[in-house]
């Protein structure tokens, strides 16, 4: 029994050396395996290296952004919520962190990292949901997910009916799907609570004259002048020698 507890001694003693080396590796030999590791997609060991940078400056965003990421690519969304945990006790910027996030997802072709992330933050931080609600939109917006950016829209209304910023990606979003009823609504909205606004008059005005073009000669008179309408308006607001031709073209 005496060599084997020798021997149990030696080892332990062996693997408490490696430990201490590692606690007392500097953190930019530490920041080097990292990227090391994560460009080869070694995320054990990246995992490993994001640790043990964390233990010794808690407070760096870009290091929990790419644990997070780390995490998500091993499927560990425990310590995803861990690491969300910990960065909010350490006051690491949030806007920082979901933006790293973000865009190390996308070069990963990970997409769905980044947003399956910030519904995880939402369920465990509710106070955070309506923060994570506007990065989310504006990231499918950015991927032109007509479907995502309706369902996070709707959401937002909820508390904010008159947000013309959210109203116009509903609208955008209906364009997407080819659903121009549904998006001539949403903009028709948007001129109720802002007459003059600019972009929705030159998308309504140059909606309708395309509508004018294709209709039957009833129907293409109406909508001539809903053009005419609009357009004179946006004329009014900011002139343009291009405005002012479709105009005549719509007068005759």
């Amino acid at each position: 029994m005496k060599p084997f507890r020798i021997l149990l001694a030696l080892i332990v003693t062996l693997f408490a050396g490696i430990a201490i080396n590692a606690q007392h590796t500097s953190y930019s030999t530490l920041a080097v395996k990292a990227q090391r590791y994560y460009n080869y997609q070694e995320w054990p060991n990246a995992a490993a290296m994001y640790e043990l940078m964390l233990a010794q400056r808690p407070d760096v965003p870009a290091t929990y952004s790419y644990a997070i990421v780390t995490a998500a690519m091993r499927n560990d969304t425990t310590t995803q919520v861990r690491l969300m945990e910990r960065a909010a006790k350490n006051a690491v910027p949030f806007d920082s962190l979901f933006s790293t996030i973000r865009h190390q997802a996308t070069l990963l072709g990970h997409p769905t990292i980044y947003s399956n992330f910030m519904h995880r933050v939402a369920q465990q931080q509710p106070w955070m949901k309506r923060i994570v609600d506007i990065r989310l939109l504006e990231f499918y917006r950015f991927r032109r997910d007509a479907d995502s950016t309706i369902a996070t829209v709707q959401m937002l209304l909820e508390t904010t009916p008159d947000n013309i910023e959210f109203i116009t990606a509903l609208a955008e979003a209906y364009t997407l799907k080819a659903d121009m009823d549904a998006a001539e609504s949403q903009y028709r909205r948007i001129l109720e609570l802002d007459p003059n606004n600019l972009n929705t008059l030159l998308i309504l005005g140059n909606y309708y004259r395309s509508l004018a073009e294709s209709s039957s000669v009833d129907k293409a008179a109406d909508y001539r002048a809903q053009a005419l309408a609009m357009l004179s308006r946006a004329q009014q607001i900011s002139a343009t020698p291009y405005l002012n031709t479709i105009i005549k073209e719509l007068q005759q």
